[in-house]
């Protein structure tokens, strides 16, 4: 791996007054008293306008005795967008909820509160909707229950920073940078003043008066149910009922008083409910806050015809959620800053840091590479931390280590050819096995080529309905002219009007319901009943059956004139009483109706349970920004480390891979053996003698097998490190080296260079063992032995192994 080299920005600059020209000393002075106290900021961290960390471009750790300071905020052109943004969602779904009749929302403001005040509200939302949209000042005067547009405008404004130090740990530093919600503050203060100023509240409790003030309201509203259906019944069975039974059912609708509890009064005219209808979005609630405390609960084991279950384990569970907590929320910790500081735990460190930007999280450029060509050095340590990324976001690491070969690719290269050598060599071409073994090593099949599949509710309820009565009090007189029968028998006809109406002289009934009917309406067709209106048909045969003991004299047309004229007047009494009746029962059920809406707009109160006590103002620890700290183990030499970043949404398990970085650890080497053939350039002469023979010269071995050690003086050799041209600083080394045929009697030292490692070239001095006589007589009368000096030699060598396997001694 390889890190490109930049030059960091500061990220607080100082500003320097002019000092003068005419002297350096002042300047010089400062400057260095400066480098000497002021915190290292110099490297580019610092925290942005915006509360983010920007971390420094460097590998080093942070020092401990650096000192964070909070940021000035500047007008945060997002974050005001957003703060109206949830104010205009609060006022535009009010808006939409009271519009659309479904959600009987208006239905309640105006039962409860009247038709002007919700006409009012409505259009008091719609300013306050234009101005959070397009600025547009609204009538302050008319916004009595909504937010005011100069407490918007405070709540907008910069959010002000503050920052802390948090947890000391070795190895870390932590900075936690809080922010104030001021959206937050303005509801907590609204909430407080409200709760104040509403005495009934502050003082009234879930107890047995506050349930029964509900429980009444429960029971009227069955009540106005269940007078409803009977007052049904007796209007469809008028004549079955008396005013006896009408006054009893009167006696009970009176007894219904919706508006006169304590709790509806309230209701009305409680600041608390009404300031907070927008917050709630069009709701009617006892409690404006999104949850409560057990002891304010409306208890679950109580009866709640307007409860369903999932209602009632919401209520059960309010004081659990964190929505009551971030109402009283008024701090919000931003970002929990952790530095990875300087430690004697930890004294070789190198850092790679990562920081999210925007949506996007990527490796910081550091100006510094301790991490040369991907290796990691003996101790060293790897701290991974991850900067700023939101809290819905998550950041994993995967690290992954494998065995690494430690050898240079030319000498892999050469071991292959060297044991297939060795193979030759050692065994011959006779052995079967052997030719095989050859064969299969000179003809490497190519490996199958691999493949991966990639799979890629509107119940409306009519309380009451207008009766169209049929009935008229009438009080039609029976025309005097009568067609009289033919002398001396029954009257078979009258005449009405223009109208004749025939009698049957047979029954009594069907004869008074002729007369009645034409009498009434003037039906000019007597004979058919078809189209006689059903209550009517039923007035007449009520009385007909009621006045059946009053008959008709059709002996003379005088003795039917008196009884029809008799039997007229007792049918309007009878029908006189009935419409008393009926208007009696609709007049009740009007007043039943209207109590029953009254009562639903109460009950639609889903969420019953009190406000608590004034809430004091809470810290969010919870940081909507967070670091996050990776310390891979470094594994055992030679392996290969290969960490992975990856991110992800919370909540989700896709993951989206960022960075991926492969690390080497191997054990430098400060020596090494090397095995190779010697070329001496001089000729050099070797005496000796066998016995007592005179000595004999002949000249030294300039080619000579050897083998020797290597020391690298100036870096330590990192046998991976295998470019030609490379590294040049680490292939030198001092060699000292015996030849193998006479290892006592050949010596070599000199300067050895790797062309690649396991690869060396040596140049330098070959010395020898040499003998010298004296010879007297023709004999040799002493004998000493020295060092010589043969000449410059020059090597090729390889590693021992390489050399033992062109010889078939290792696999």
């Amino acid at each position: 791996m390889e890190v490109q080299t930049k030059r960091s920005t500061m990220y607080n600059r100082l500003t320097l007054k002019k000092l003068g020209t005419k002297s350096l000393k002042a300047p010089i002075f400062l400057f260095f008293t400066l480098s000497f106290f002021l915190p290292k900021l110099s490297k580019g961290q610092g925290i942005d306008s915006t509360g983010k960390f920007v971390p420094s471009k460097s590998n080093d750790l942070y020092d401990p005795k650096i000192m964070l300071s909070p940021p000035t905020p500047k007008r945060d052109t997002v974050a005001e967008k957003e703060t109206k943004k949830i104010l205009l969602e609060k006022v535009e779904k009010t808006i939409l909820r009271l519009e659309d009749d479904s959600t009987y929302l208006k239905f309640s403001y105006v039962k409860i509160w009247g038709k002007d005040f919700f006409e009012t509200y409505l259009f008091n939302l719609r300013l306050l909707r234009e101005y959070l949209k397009l600025g547009t000042h609204i009538k302050q005067e008319e916004s009595l229950f909504l937010p005011h547009i100069d407490e918007i405008k405070d709540i907008i404004k910069p959010h002000n920073f503050t920052l802390k130090e948090g947890k000391k740990q070795n190895g870390t530093k932590e900075f936690l940078l809080f922010r104030k919600d001021l959206l937050a503050k303005y509801l907590l203060d609204e909430y407080t003043k409200d709760y104040k100023d509403d005495e009934w509240v502050r003082i009234q409790e879930i107890n047995a008066e506050y349930l029964s003030n509900w429980r009444k309201l429960e029971s009227w509203f069955t009540l106005t149910g269940k007078l409803h259906k009977k007052l049904e019944t007796m209007e469809q069975n008028i004549f079955d009922f008396d005013l006896t039974d009408i006054s009893a059912i009167s006696e009970q609708i009176k007894k219904v008083d919706p508006n006169g509890l304590p709790l509806t009064k309230w209701i009305k005219t409680s600041p608390i409910v009404q300031n907070w209808l927008w917050f709630n979005e069009g709701d009617i609630r006892i409690n404006p806050l999104p949850s409560t405390v057990k002891d304010k609960r409306y208890p679950n084991e109580e009866p709640n015809l307007f409860f369903g279950p999932v209602q009632k384990k919401l209520q059960d569970s309010l004081e659990k959620l964190k929505a009551f907590e971030n109402f009283a929320v008024t701090t919000k910790t931003f970002n929990k800053i952790i530095l990875p500081i300087k430690s004697e735990d930890r004294p070789d460190t190198l850092m790679i840091q990562y920081n999210m930007v925007g949506d996007s999280l990527k490796r910081v450029t550091a100006d510094t590479n301790k991490f040369k060509d991907g290796y990691i050095k003996d101790k060293l340590q790897l701290v991974i931390p991850v900067y700023n990324i939101p809290e819905n976001k998550r950041v994993l690491m995967d690290t992954d280590k494998k065995d690494l070969i430690y050898e240079s690719r030319a000498i892999t290269e050469i071991n292959v050819m060297a044991e297939k050598l060795g193979l030759v060599t050692s065994l011959g071409l006779s052995n079967s096995a052997t030719i095989t073994k050859i064969s299969n090593l000179l003809n490497i099949q190519p490996l199958p080529l691999g493949r991966i599949n990639f799979d890629e509710n509107n119940n409306k309820m009519s309380l009451n309905a207008d009766i169209e009565t049929v009935l008229k009090k009438t009080d039609k007189g029976l025309n005097t002219s009568i067609w009289t029968g033919v002398g001396g028998q029954p009257v078979t006809a009258v005449q009405i009007g223009s109208i004749l109406v025939r009698l049957t002289n047979k029954d009594l009934k069907e004869d008074k319901k002729r007369i009645l009917w034409t009498s009434q309406f003037g039906k000019d067709n007597i004979d058919s009943l078809k189209d006689i209106s059903p209550l009517f048909e039923k007035l007449l045969q009520a009385f007909v059956e009621d006045d059946r003991y009053f008959f008709l004299d059709y002996s003379s047309m005088n003795n039917i004139k008196l009884d029809i004229n008799k039997m007229i007047n007792r049918f309007n009494a009878f029908k006189n009483k009935i419409v008393i009746r009926l208007q009696e029962i609709s007049n009740l059920k009007t007043l039943n109706s209207g109590n029953n809406e009254l009562l639903v707009a109460y009950l639609r109160i889903n969420q019953r349970s009190l406000p608590p006590e004034i809430l004091k103002e809470k810290t969010d620890t919870a940081a909507m920004y967070y670091t996050k700290i990776f310390v891979p183990e470094i594994p055992s030499t030679p392996k290969t480390l290969t960490y992975t970043i990856n991110e992800g949404t919370v909540g989700t398990a896709k993951l989206k891979e960022v960075d991926k970085l492969e690390f080497k650890r191997v054990k430098t080497q400060l020596f090494d053996l090397s095995v190779g053939i010697g070329y001496t350039f001089s000729d050099y002469n070797i005496t000796s003698n066998t016995g007592s023979d005179l000595p004999t010269t002949e000249l030294g071995d300039k080619f000579q097998f050897q083998a020797g050690l290597h020391w690298y003086f100036v870096n330590r050799l990192n046998k991976l490190n295998d470019r030609i041209f490379k590294n040049t600083d680490e292939r030198f080394s001092l060699y000292v080296g015996l030849s193998l045929k006479k290892a006592l009697e050949n010596y070599y030292t000199g300067i050895s260079y790797d062309i690649v490692p396991g690869v060396k070239l040596i140049v330098g001095a070959h010395f020898y063992k040499n003998n010298r006589f004296k010879i007297i007589n023709n004999a040799v009368a002493e004998k000493a032995s020295g060092i010589s000096y043969a000449g410059l030699f020059t090597s090729l060598n390889l590693e021992p192994i390489t050399i033992g396997k062109a010889i078939g001694l290792f696999k």
